[in-house]
């Protein structure tokens, strides 16, 4: 079902704020990501890149072009083209995964080769793909925040609406579908789905 619910705020004194990288190559950047291995990656948004960040600091173009081009081209690393990417979620070793904005597709990123796939496209029913996380099975979720819904993309790159009416722009608790008011951020955690909308924090649980 789906109801809003309250997340406790963990915060630790114990600890120092540091800045890890900065500069011109970022422009716009949002969605963030780590692997098993401690590398950060970013999404430029406004360069339409997917920066790669060692612990050190070390800025490199993981994939994207190196001078800012947008574009929709599936190839290995700054061959690759992005139009907006937004979103990005690491699967912990092998992908990463890519809310290409106004390309208005999901890409997957092989994290050994740079190697950009094209897993979904969106289609018209499903528009502006956002937020974007992982399930404990592979799958991809991601979140419309103009149709104002959830929607699903297995490994073989299907898509389908999970959670929210599409083009309903309210809340309703109950049962799935349920609704949502343009949802964005996702998270997946202890077989719960958690989305910010408009309306606070979004819970999507399995039933009872």
């Amino acid at each position: 079902g789906v109801q809003t619910c309250a997340l406790p705020i963990l915060v630790s004194t114990s600890g120092g704020i540091s800045t890890l990288a900065q500069g011109d190559a970022f422009l716009l950047p949002k969605g963030l990501a780590t692997d098993a291995s401690g590398m950060v990656y970013v999404a430029n948004t406004g360069k339409n890149q997917i920066l790669q960040i060692s612990s050190e600091g070390i800025v490199s173009i993981f994939a994207g072009s190196p001078t800012g081009n947008h574009g929709a081209h599936d190839a290995t690393g700054t061959s690759a083209l992005f139009n907006a990417p937004v979103g990005v979620v690491c699967d912990g070793t092998s992908c990463l995964y890519v809310s290409d904005l106004f390309n208005n597709r999901i890409r997957k990123v092989n994290l050994n080769t740079a190697e950009v796939k094209t897993l979904a496209f969106m289609g018209s029913a499903l528009s502006l793909p956002t937020g974007i996380a992982l399930d404990g099975a592979g799958n991809v979720l991601v979140s419309d925040s103009i149709n104002h819904a959830v929607a699903i993309v297995d490994q073989s790159g299907v898509v389908w609406n999970f959670a929210g009416q599409l083009g309903v722009d309210t809340f309703r608790s109950g049962d799935l579908p349920g609704a949502n008011t343009s949802p964005v951020g996702l998270a997946v955690a202890n077989n719960k789905i958690y989305v910010v909308s408009n309306n606070g924090i979004v819970q999507i649980a399995p039933k009872s």
